[in-house]
């Protein structure tokens, strides 16, 4: 066994990592502390992601063509309690050869799917885009005739389940148990930010950055030059704050609101 000493932290790893992590027989101080306590109550749902390289350029058929979609479930009879997100992975990674699309179908909750095979997983993968883009992905082509090279990844366990009640239990950004440490991770409380998933462990990565770099600062790690160095640094926006996310488009605000009014009204001061 090493031990590595250091001034800060930052656990950015899956849910179901952190929780082997607070169980370990080695970590008894993390498992007496209410926080990472609470982390064993969170519960993780399995992922399987299909990559799809299509032979052409399709491009997008879409009128409000956004690089990444998130579809409820239901969308298919095999896809009831499963929801998916898609991206056109060729407008987030640079590089990417010329001439193709690369499309990519995360399918969350997906427990039921993880026994099939992965041309079964492409199949489906293909059937739900046509379904919920028909104007891209069924019109003007056949979306399996495209499909040139694929690859699927399953992971058992891999992301937070967002369960009712499953809030009260996320740990801030950085730890108020331990001075120096940091979360990082989909299962962490975003301190406002509005991403969601994939997007919440980016940000909430930015904000533990920044949260460990004060830490730091408040620990006069490395002494009062280092210390001054980081301050210097963190004024100057070397590690800026994340954007926020788009504006909720307004029938969701309009639920929102309701939501928020009759919670209110059943729950008065509790809600």
């Amino acid at each position: 066994d090493e031990t590595i000493r250091c001034d800060a932290l930052i656990n950015a790893v899956s849910i179901s990592a952190v929780q082997a992590m607070v169980r370990s027989p080695g970590n008894k101080g993390l498992a007496a502390k209410p926080e990472f306590q609470r982390l064993l109550r969170l519960k993780a749902v399995a992922i399987v992601a299909v990559r799809l390289w299509l032979d052409r350029d399709i491009g997008s058929g879409a009128p409000e063509h956004t690089p990444s979609n998130v579809c409820g479930g239901g969308i298919l009879e095999e896809l009831k309690d499963i929801g998916f997100t898609f991206y056109w992975v060729n407008e987030l990674q640079d590089g990417l050869k010329k001439g193709g699309t690369v499309l990519e179908v995360d399918f969350y909750n997906a427990a039921p799917l993880l026994g099939l095979s992965d041309q079964q997983m492409v199949d489906l993968a293909v059937r739900a885009l046509e379904t919920v883009e028909p104007a891209c992905f069924a019109g003007r082509i056949r979306l399996a005739d495209a499909v040139d090279d694929s690859a699927v990844v399953r992971v058992p366990n891999a992301v937070s389940h967002f369960a009712p009640g499953s809030f009260g239990n996320l740990p801030r950004i950085r730890s108020s148990a331990l001075a120096n440490w940091c979360h990082a991770g989909d299962w962490v409380d975003r301190g406002g930010h509005r991403s969601w998933s994939q997007e919440k462990a980016l940000v909430t990565g930015y904000q533990a950055a920044r949260a460990a770099a004060e830490a730091l600062v408040d620990a006069r790690a490395g002494g009062e030059a280092a210390s001054n160095r980081i301050r210097r640094l963190l004024d100057a926006g070397t590690m800026p704050e994340p954007l926020d996310v788009q504006p909720d488009e307004p029938h969701v605000a309009a639920g929102r609101a309701l939501v928020r009014a009759a919670r209110e009204r059943i729950l008065g001061d509790r809600a």
